[in-house]
């Protein structure tokens, strides 16, 4: 009957174990979606940056910048500031 309860707490012990470790699992997955998207967002804010400057360059209006890139004049603005900070600092 001993034996019976060590076995059956072993069971037991085991599936706890088990979701343990598909929880740290799950979580660690979420992690790395996480990092991705965080990456992805990155280079898509770069690469709108890069195109408000080029545009920028050539002399567009603002407001249609906004309109091609998505963004607001807010955020233009301070992609404007950003480049004239680079360009006083030699950047």
């Amino acid at each position: 009957m001993v034996e019976m309860q060590v076995a059956e707490t072993d069971g037991f012990d085991k599936r706890v174990q088990e979701l343990i470790a598909y929880d740290n699992a799950s979580i660690a997955e979420q992690d790395e979606r996480g990092r991705m998207k965080l990456v992805e967002d990155r280079a898509e804010d770069r690469a709108k940056k890069e195109v408000v400057k080029r545009c920028l360059e050539e002399n567009m209006e603002v407001e249609f910048i906004a309109r091609i890139t998505n963004l607001s004049l807010q955020e233009i603005s301070k992609i404007i500031e950003e480049v004239k900070n680079k360009r006083q600092s030699g950047e």
